[in-house]
């Protein structure tokens, strides 16, 4: 019986041997995912419940990892996640931001309660999008320098705009 030469689940990266950084080329990344995907099919175990089992696992982070790397906005949590894990993660948001979002959350609750709905909810809507991207302009500059620790702090801020929106699409 052959050896079978797993890849590594370190990281996303290190599991489709590629650098850890923003920019990547998503037609390469496909290729891989699609390279695990055959390779380690778990069809290909039958009879051996033991590497069967190992090959459903890799399969499980093969799609994982595609999900996470193929999109810019996750592969941007992933990458500022994978360079702070075991930091600090009781950082609060600035006081300042804070009283921003008091303001977009009544304006939400007066979406939900208020009358002038559709109105609302586009001005509403335009306001979190516009501030998300200004977030997602900012985060790539600075993960682009490797500021993880700035990075971090602006992501708290960008994970907290992203409830407002489901707040906003699903409200209570």
């Amino acid at each position: 019986m052959q050896s079978i030469n797993w890849p590594s689940t370190e990281n996303y990266f290190s599991f489709y041997g590629l650098n850890p950084v923003f920019e990547i080329d998503t037609a390469e990344l496909r290729k891989l995912f699609l390279e695990k995907s055959r390779q380690f099919h778990p069809d290909f175990f039958e009879g051996n419940r033991e590497l069967q089992g190992k090959a459903i696992d890799i399969t499980a982070y093969n799609n994982k990892a595609y999900k996470a790397l193929n999109q810019a906005a996750e592969r941007l949590k992933y990458l500022i996640q994978m360079h702070l894990s075991g930091s600090d993660d009781n950082q609060k948001l600035p006081q300042d931001f804070l009283m921003e979002m008091l303001d977009l959350n009544e304006q939400i609750d007066e979406f939900t309660f208020g009358n002038n709905q559709d109105e609302l909810k586009r001005k509403i809507t335009a306001d979190i999008n516009s501030q998300i991207q200004n977030l997602m302009d900012k985060l790539i500059a600075l993960v682009k320098i490797e500021s993880w620790a700035d990075a971090k702090s602006e992501l708290l801020k960008l994970n907290y705009l992203e409830r407002l929106a489901v707040r906003l699409i699903e409200p209570q």
